[in-house]
């Protein structure tokens, strides 16, 4: 209302005060979603190695069933192998669902024509799905492998560098060095101990944080993308 006295002053809008604390409310649930799927995505390279040995065992053994398909143990080894891939495909569409939120359809069981054990040996290896699986088992080691040992070694190298300004003091205390010596090879004296060479590593390590984050989000789309393509369900045109 305006006065004479002073300036118009409004009483603030019913929902102004609701609205801000409902964007900040819905500013913190991103945040935390984010953050929940960061981790997810960090833990899900993190299994990846010992499920890719398993997926390469598994492999291995339809290799030699293969191999072996003129005697009578290559049937046996082969549906064992192909077998062993479908069950693992079924625990890595639960880890895909469980950490990267991707829901993925099962695909059809085995269909046998016939009763024993033959009959239930020939529905795994005649099933695409199984093929589809080992495809996946020749795929997934090799890219766990490499996923693991880059994000980790990225990772790594990056909080320490990032934290390089709370420990660097262990070199003259513990080690007698000035700090960090960038040529360990005994023809230079350079040490990175003074405030801007110690800013500078910390810098360098938030930008190899960042690219950490990168190489998860890059790995785990790829992993998306194989369990989508190779583990679910085909659709029907």
């Amino acid at each position: 209302m305006a006065t004479g006295l002073g300036h118009d002053r409004r009483a603030p809008e019913p929902g102004s005060a609701h609205s801000g604390s409902g964007g900040r409310a819905a500013h913190d649930r991103a945040h935390r979603s984010r953050a929940r799927r960061r981790g997810g995505e960090f833990g899900y390279l993190l299994l990846g190695p010992p499920i890719g040995v398993a997926f390469l065992c598994c492999f291995v053994l339809s290799t030699v069933g293969m191999g072996l398909a003129p005697t009578f143990l290559g049937l046996p080894l082969l549906a064992a192998g192909l077998a062993g891939c479908r069950g693992l495909g079924a625990l890595e569409r639960s880890r895909a669902r469980a950490l990267l939120g991707v829901r993925i359809a099962a695909p059809e069981p085995t269909r046998r024509r016939g009763s024993g054990a033959t009959a239930s040996m020939t529905a795994v290896i005649r099933d695409g799905a199984s093929w589809r699986a080992l495809l996946y088992a020749l795929l997934h080691p090799p890219l766990t492998l490499v996923s693991f040992v880059a994000t980790v070694t990225v990772g790594t190298c990056g909080v320490a560098m990032l934290t390089y300004p709370l420990w660097f003091w262990v070199f003259p205390v513990f080690v007698g060095e000035g700090g960090v010596q960038p040529y360990p090879d005994g023809t230079h004296e350079i040490r990175w101990d003074g405030p801007w060479e110690i800013a500078a590593i910390a810098v360098g390590g938030l930008l190899l944080a960042a690219l950490a984050t990168l190489l998860v989000r890059a790995f785990t789309t790829v992993d998306r993308l194989l369990v989508r393509g190779l583990l679910g369900a085909r659709s029907r045109a």
